[in-house]
């Protein structure tokens, strides 16, 4: 609608007698309810009230699902702080990167009801528009320490002739073991390599040829990971390398459950899953996943590490991602029981999926650009 200004155009009677403020209220009156906004920055020392972006009593919260937390009411917007030097009381520059792990407090878009025309928005500070890339690098990663100390829970191999590293091959003391020892996490499948992609994981020990690979035995609850880490500034905590983290048991970026309905999702790199980077669960509706970077998924065992998967939900939009390197489904669908499953799919690019040169040989799962399926093996909508 074109609103005029009174200059513009004639004034009737009335309007003159009582002046403007009864049609501007009217117009108004006609515009969606404007919710709050709250913000995260994961680089603040404490967390604050989530009200404004400088770090204090009243500063942004710390973390994502503290954030989540504050959104009430349609038209609230989070907006969350990606990579940036360091402000007010911050001891460094942020990275950007926020640990999703599962078992523990996750990115759960838990009941929150946004409305027609007015969704709750979840996005990268300084988004702007599709494709404009204003905004903050926002990193979601499905990894975190597998202990703690100097090496963070990493061993050194010091012989591989026997004892645990026999089966090494190359120079025995670049390689390093770990076992889970982190709360809420049974399996580590594979680890991250400094420059935020995961590390290739191969078939057996003897496979651990370049640096970055990695292996773990199987599926097993408590197994053994392995990774050519290197010595010196590639060791991990070392200058080259000072996250050698671990994958989690089945962690997701974001999971939208019980029934949220109207929320957008958008501008943020969600990578590094053992799981599935984005879940959409039974009974959400009205959800807008647009404009993000999704991947580098990399399950064990083989299937479940999809870019996104859509469980019984409806009215679920899909726009302008680039979604690469998963190593099942870029997206998976499973259609409604029961009426009607509406999924609208555009301008996504999607790559690379299943691609076992980046995500090693044991990384065997469904790799499909799209699994467009009914629900479970059951007459759907």
């Amino acid at each position: 609608m074109t609103y005029r200004s009174a200059e513009s155009r004639r004034r009737p009677g009335w309007v003159g007698r009582l002046g403007l403020g009864l049609p501007v209220l009217v117009f108004l009156a006609w515009l969606p309810a404007l919710g709050a906004v709250y913000y995260v920055d994961g680089n603040c020392p404490s967390s604050g009230t989530g009200s404004t972006t400088v770090c204090g009593a009243n500063g942004p919260k710390k973390t994502i699902p503290q954030g989540i937390a504050l959104l009430a009411s349609p038209g609230d917007t989070l907006r969350i702080r990606g990579a940036h030097t360091r402000h007010d009381t911050e001891i460094g520059d942020f990275d950007g990167r926020y640990e999703s792990r599962a078992f523990v407090a996750g990115n759960d878009i838990d009941g929150k009801a946004g409305a027609s025309g007015n969704p709750i928005v979840v996005e990268a500070y300084g988004w702007t528009a599709v494709g404009a890339k204003t905004q903050e690098s926002v990193y979601i990663e499905g990894t975190g320490p597998p202990g703690t100390g100097s090496t963070l829970g990493w061993t050194q191999c010091s012989t591989c002739s026997s004892g645990t590293c026999v089966g090494v091959t190359g120079v025995c003391n670049e390689v390093w073991y770990t076992k889970p020892a982190t709360s809420g996490m049974s399996l580590a499948s594979g680890a991250q390599r400094p420059d935020g992609l995961p590390t290739r994981r191969v078939l057996s020990l003897a496979g651990l040829t370049s640096q970055f690979d990695s292996y773990v035995p199987g599926s097993t609850s408590g197994a053994t990971l392995f990774v050519r880490w290197g010595t010196g500034v590639n060791a991990p905590r070392g200058a080259n390398n000072p996250k050698p983290y671990v994958f989690y048991d089945n962690a997701n970026g974001f999971r939208f459950l019980n029934g949220s309905k109207y929320v957008t999702l958008r501008g943020m790199t969600v990578r590094c899953m053992e799981d599935a980077d984005l879940i959409l669960s039974s009974g959400v509706s009205n959800i807008v996943i647009q404009d993000n970077v999704i991947g580098y998924a990399s399950g064990n065992p083989s299937g479940g590490d999809y870019g996104m998967g859509v469980f019984n939900a409806t009215n679920i939009t899909i726009d302008s991602n680039e979604i690469l390197y998963t190593g099942s489904e870029a997206i998976h669908t499973q259609a409604l029981t029961s009426g009607a499953t509406a999924i609208t799919i555009s301008k996504n690019y999607i790559h690379n999926i299943g691609d076992q040169t980046v995500l090693g040989l044991a990384v065997s799962g469904t790799p499909n650009a799209m699994t467009l399926g009914d629900s479970g093996g059951q007459t759907g909508g």
